[in-house]
């Protein structure tokens, strides 16, 4: 970052101060390997000085990134740091899983404020081109037999009540 002062014109902590806070944290690691009283606690201190520079220095570099997304990769690198795609963790509405006899799948539904309604579920062997009704329950949990092993199946589910919802995003099993 010192080294391209234009694009990032006054990062804080400053680089001087930055490298003050390595210098001080090489010095008391060093004093910490003699087993002096008092010197892990010491170094420890100096660390986590370190790491809240580090951590003030990323937000600084994403807030001159952002103001330039064309370009944010680049600023990024030129800083010595990657961009990462941000990830979106959630739990699929429809969980599958291998079932103790071949061919057979263990399909489960989320649950969430429908818990009393039936479902109805589909599987399609052709990567969703067509859909097989596979038999309806009152619970969230169904199993479904007479699968192909070796092949991929896909499954989806939806909850029946006054108005049925959408078919949830389909759920994939290699069945075995």
């Amino acid at each position: 970052m010192s080294a391209n002062a234009t694009t990032f014109p006054s990062p804080t902590p400053t680089m001087v101060k930055y490298s003050s806070d390595i210098n001080a944290l090489v010095a008391a690691q060093t004093v910490a390997l003699t087993r002096a009283k008092g010197a892990v606690q010491t170094r420890d201190a100096k660390l986590a000085v370190v790491v809240t520079d580090m951590s003030q220095l990323r937000g600084y570099v994403e807030a001159v990134a952002e103001a330039n997304p064309v370009n944010a990769s680049a600023i990024a690198n030129s800083a010595g740091m990657d961009l990462r795609k941000p990830t979106v963790r959630s739990k699929n509405d429809v969980n599958v899983k291998q079932a103790a006899l071949s061919g057979s799948a263990i399909v489960t539904a989320k649950v969430g404020t429908l818990k009393r309604s039936s479902h109805e579920w589909q599987y399609s062997t052709d990567g969703g081109k067509t859909w097989l009704a596979a038999t309806a329950t009152l619970q969230a949990k169904t199993t479904i037999t007479g699968l192909t092993p070796a092949t991929t199946v896909l499954f989806r589910t939806r909850a029946i009540t006054e108005r049925p919802t959408m078919w949830t995003d389909p759920a994939s099993l290699l069945v075995s």
